[in-house]
């Protein structure tokens, strides 16, 4: 059934950041951040220096940048090590790391917070970056035996003011991503190919609910989430590692901004007993949207993979997803620039399902128009509005089940620095219906691109970028994170950790509990672009632009593989 209350209210794992926010409060000891494992913060002044790591090193100290051949083949030649990265002086001081810890005896489990601060950042706008990275963020496998296994039971992560007391949102800053793994090898000191994929936790600057009905409060909702009320945990038997990218969104030159990130976690005192209640391991499947279409060159942009929508024309990109192992899915994630996405849907079927197989491969740069089109018995799409209906016609007629809807949002804001009032990024929060799935089952992901019609951010990498795409083009993801309950884990179950499948390093050695998602490759998927009448255009995903050469990530082929 489909849910009734506001989505990101849903009773399973809600969203309810204000509250954790309070509960995790405590007083910190501070030390130097450079102590902790792989600590590395690197500052860019904007995207240009970002994609050609033209940065300053605010952690000098830190062991040697891999020689690493994957991350510089995928930047387009650009040697990441030495690509003109400067020392910052240290003559203001370093990077510091608060840590503490409050108990927590709400529910059932009883549990610990978990909580660091790592800064102060001082930051000036004009779209700048601030990477961070670090192993076992929250201390979490601090002081434990290795192989123990631990439950966590909520988190709360993101920007806060110096006074550690507000949470800052999009605008000012803009969480280009915040990534917590099942793996100690997601930092920025590690080799390409090592990185992991299971993300334990995960947001990006769309996950704001500002402007949502009843949400006066929407940044700081969203940065938090409550496992409990479902019963479920995320548990780890490995150290975690993070990696932050942050983005100072005001105009260049604006007066600085201090702020510190912090990433709490609530940390379950026995989990035995957590498991004699009932309480069972959640896992998640991470997976998105072919990568590299439209992508000329690459820089560090491209390590992200993201494909690049027309953002003028009307678009549509599908791809499919087999699913891993049986399972019920307990609450979805789902991540695109909302600058052009107007809508995506998920079905629970194949593309053949829905005739999405039946488009021909056919087209060239958006520049020079094919001819192939898209029809049914009703007559011809000739936009993202009527492809949109025909598909859940299709749905309904076949009985192909839409699974999740996600709506493209933005909010209006004045200030800021800003003369006039900007587009911001919120969340396209799905809103699904209650299901499960078999070991092998289809889903096609169905995402809708479309032209801007209001005032965006200057400048803005995912806009005007660095030159290094097709022209009038966006970077955009269909990027999805299913947790959900695995069906041959009865609750009573004593199993070591949850589940984190992911698309990447198939054939890397890997962490056992971190496991590759054996997807395949379809043979109906080509990339191409298919031309509506009246000139829009039709995106759909494979393996290369017919008539156009373009950059492929054919070492990433291998380790990145679509059905």
């Amino acid at each position: 059934m489909l849910q009734t209350a506001p989505p990101h209210r849903s009773a399973a794992l809600p969203y309810t950041g204000r509250v954790l926010f309070h509960a995790a409060e405590c007083t910190p000891r501070w030390r130097e951040f450079r102590g902790l494992e792989d600590a590395t913060a690197l500052h860019y002044r904007n995207s240009g220096d970002y994609d050609y790591y033209q940065g300053v090193d605010l952690e000098p100290d830190h062991r040697p940048w891999p020689v690493d051949g994957a991350r510089q083949y995928f930047s387009a030649g650009i040697d990441f090590s030495s690509g003109g990265m400067k020392n910052a002086s240290l003559a203001s001081g370093r990077l510091q790391v608060g840590e503490c810890t409050a108990p927590s005896t709400d529910g059932e489990v009883n549990g610990t917070w978990h909580t660091q601060w790592v800064g102060p950042f001082t930051t000036h706008g004009g779209y700048d970056w601030t990477t961070v990275s670090w192993v076992d963020p929250a201390f979490i496998m601090r002081g434990r035996r290795r192989g123990e296994s631990v439950g966590l039971a909520a988190h709360w992560m993101g920007p806060v003011d110096v006074q550690r007391k507000q949470a800052l949102g999009l605008p000012p800053l803009h969480l280009h991503h915040v990534h917590m793994t099942a793996s100690p090898d997601d930092t920025f000191l590690s080799p390409f190919f090592q990185w992991h994929h299971g993300r334990v936790i995960m947001t990006h600057g769309d996950w704001n609910f500002d402007g949502m009905p009843g949400e006066e409060n929407g940044t700081v909702d969203a940065m938090g989430q409550d496992y409990r009320p479902a019963k479920v945990l995320k548990v780890l038997s490995d150290r975690p590692s993070i990696n932050v990218e942050v983005n100072d969104v005001r105009p260049a030159g604006s007066p600085p901004l201090q702020w510190y990130f912090q990433v709490t976690v609530l940390v379950v005192n026995n989990l035995d007993d957590a498991r004699a209640a009932g309480h069972r391991p959640l896992s998640s499947i991470k997976t998105q949207a072919p990568d590299g279409e439209g992508m000329l060159v690459g820089g560090q942009t491209g390590l992200v993979f993201p494909y690049f929508a027309p953002r003028t024309e009307d678009t549509m990109m599908y791809h499919s997803i087999r699913m891993p192992e049986d399972g019920e899915m307990v609450h979805v994630y789902f991540h695109a620039h909302q600058r052009t996405h107007q809508a995506t849907l998920l079905f629970g079927g194949p593309p053949s399902a829905l005739g999405l197989d039946a488009i021909a491969a056919a087209g060239r740069h958006v520049s020079v128009l094919p001819t192939q089109v898209y029809t049914n018995t009703t007559g011809v799409a000739k936009n993202n509005v009527q492809m949109r209906s025909l598909l859940e016609e299709r749905s309904h007629v076949r009985g192909v089940p839409l699974v999740c809807t996600m709506e493209g949002r933005v909010q209006r804001l004045s200030g800021y620095g800003f003369t006039t009032p900007k587009a911001w990024d919120r969340a396209a929060y799905p809103s699904c219906i209650r299901w499960s799935f078999s070991k092998g089952e289809v889903f096609t992901s169905v995402a809708f691109n479309g032209p801007i019609d209001f005032d965006v951010p200057e400048p803005n990498v995912f806009w005007d970028g660095v030159g290094q795409r097709l022209p009038g083009t966006m970077a955009q993801h269909s990027i999805y994170i299913f947790f959900y309950l695995p069906t041959d884990q009865p609750p009573s179950q004593d199993t070591p950790a949850s589940r984190y499948y992911f698309f990447s390093d198939c054939d890397g050695p890997g962490n056992p509990q971190v496991q590759c998602l054996p997807y395949q490759v379809h043979t109906s998927h080509v990339k191409a672009l298919v031309h509506w009448p009246k000139g829009s255009l039709l995106l759909v995903s494979g393996s290369i632009l017919i008539g156009l050469v373009v950059l492929r990530f054919r070492r990433g082929a291998a380790k990145i593989q679509l059905i």
